[in-house]
């Protein structure tokens, strides 16, 4: 790793649902405490060479631990309660290259070194794999510069096409190339974003094949038993360092009317928002106006530095010089406590949207099967309040730069509106599994009443009936038919019948069967008690 001021760091985070899926078969439903079970996801991961175990050590660890609460430290250090697991890659001194397609004849080339790899598990089935990587590419004109570094951010994170075709996606968003390599001492991994995209389940191998071949992503025919999926659509998180005195002064400049020029600079928002360089997205002066102000702390201003956070991003602007702050104290904490900030909240706001999902699969499963819901039921609420109660916090640390910070990225990111959200979710599933229960207990009911009316029929009414051995032949085929076709649709597993099974509405045949049964019974009883 070189020793000299890198020109800008970059830390690329890919959140990802993880689902334990075993030798289930891929389109199974899979209940709850089996898909998020994290003690079979170690056991996988351990079968992967490229992967080791990741321990905070030294200042970083002694940093974190003050800089945090205690009870936060368990959503960032590896224990016994297995709340996250950190690995990190094996593989040292990497490469990550980035190729873009300027035009039909020129092409643009950046070549990052990789500080280091991770990889974090969370227990609510979330993951983040992180690129941690540093740019050193010189350029003699600074908006060149500026240029490259946005380019950097903003290719760079890309996993797979935002649109096709694919040539009109490399022209405005996609790179041409991104690969790693690592010397020769592991086999280099290249995504060309060339095929593959119109079957709708591709991920760039940058991911996959840095993850290892325990986990799979929407393929029916991998041997990977860790499903994943994306958290938010074709790109990467970012986190950002980059150290420009031009940029720097520009923004912290005051205007005739007194107020700070960021507030209403577009590069800026272009820099926050991971647009490219003179191409901001948005395209009104007061919208301008009002991004910049809702997404920038402030609270260094006058010192020329500034941080951008989105929902996206976390991007951070200082002068360059020699200080030490700026080289030394300032890079170590990006890369250790407001990455671990950023992680807080990024699995936060990846959770509850993942409980989003196991909503929608529980109800569809219980609509297809119509069992089973209670019990799934009870599995996710005790998920959702140990999440709760373990790695949802609305303060994180007692500094104040702190507080304001992950107080600012918390709202960026509408944490505490989807999690009042989920939380009336999971309050309409308690009443909707409470109905069930109850709906169950009433035919247990209606079954007993109907059962001691039939039963008490003739002393009440004084009814002398005797069953005839057709009447009985009769019944027992009935009785055999219908029983048939309740097993039938308990056991077969095709979709489509277990659906029109479904619409014939089996509960309101099966009812009647019990009843008479228990008549006849009642009559057979008596038969043979009268011979």
């Amino acid at each position: 790793m070189s020793e000299k001021n890198y020109i800008s760091k970059h830390i690329f985070l890919f959140p990802f649902k993880w689902a334990y899926t075993g030798s289930n078969s891929k389109d199974k439903y899979i209940e709850i405490s089996e898909k998020l079970d994290i003690e079979k996801i170690a056991k996988e991961i351990e079968k992967l060479n490229q992967w080791g175990n990741y321990s905070f050590e030294g200042y970083d660890s002694y940093n974190l631990k003050k800089y945090y609460y205690n009870n936060v430290g368990d959503v960032i250090f590896s224990d016994k309660k297995n709340t996250v697991l950190n690995y990190i890659y094996k593989y040292r001194n990497g490469k990550y290259c980035i190729t873009i397609k300027n035009n039909e004849s020129e092409k643009s080339y950046y070549e990052l070194e990789i500080k280091n790899i991770r990889l974090n598990i969370y227990k609510t089935g979330i993951g983040v794999l992180i690129f941690n990587l540093e740019n050193y590419n010189e350029s003699k004109d600074l908006f060149e510069e500026m240029k490259d570094v946005f380019k950097i951010n903003n290719y760079g994170r890309r996993v797979y096409p935002q649109f096709l075709p694919i040539d009109e996606a490399k022209n405005k968003i996609l790179p041409e190339e991104v690969s790693i390599n690592f010397c020769k001492i592991h086999e280099e991994i290249t995504e060309k974003f060339e095929y593959g995209y119109e079957k709708d389940n591709y991920l760039s191998n940058i991911i996959t094949k840095t993850l290892g071949d325990v986990f799979y992503f929407n393929n029916e025919s991998s041997a990977g038993k860790i499903k994943i999926e994306p958290i938010i659509d074709d790109r990467m998180y970012v986190i950002c360092h980059y150290k420009n005195n031009y940029f720097s002064k520009k923004l912290s400049d005051k205007n005739i009317k007194n107020e700070y020029k960021y507030l209403e600079d577009v590069d800026w928002n272009s820099f926050m928002f991971i647009d490219n360089f003179n191409d901001c997205t948005i395209q009104d002066k007061d919208m301008i106006l009002n991004s910049n102000k809702k997404h920038t702390y402030n609270r260094w201003t006058d010192y020329g530095t500034f941080y951008g956070l989105t929902r996206y991003s976390t991007l951070v602007l200082t002068e360059k010089n020699e200080d030490f702050f700026v080289n030394k104290l300032l890079p170590s904490h990006i890369e250790n406590l407001y990455l671990n900030m950023v992680l807080l909240v990024l699995v936060q706001r990846s959770t509850i949207l993942y409980f989003y999902d196991l909503i929608t699969d529980m109800t569809n499963n219980f609509i297809i099967s119509n069992k089973n819901f209670e019990k799934e039921y009870e599995k996710l609420n005790i998920e959702f309040i140990d999440f709760k109660n373990r790695m949802y916090f609305n303060e994180v640390t007692p500094q104040e730069q702190g507080i304001e910070m992950y107080r600012k990225m918390r709202e960026v990111m509408e944490i505490e509106k989807n999690f009042e959200i989920l939380d009336e979710k999971i309050k309409g599933l308690y009443e909707f599994s409470n109905a069930v229960k109850t709906r169950k207990k009433n035919n247990i009911l209606f079954y007993l009443t109907l059962a001691a009316s039939i039963l008490t029929l003739e002393g009440v009414l004084g009814i002398k009936t005797e069953p005839t051995k057709n009447l009985l032949i009769g019944y027992l085929i009935f009785l055999g038919i219908g029983i048939s076709i309740y097993i039938a649709s308990m056991f077969i597993k095709n979709k489509n019948i277990q659906i029109f099974f479904k619409k014939l509405k089996l509960e309101k045949i099966i009812k009647p069967i019990i009843l008479i049964t228990v008549y006849v019974i009642y009559f057979i009883i008596k038969l043979l008690f009268n011979k």
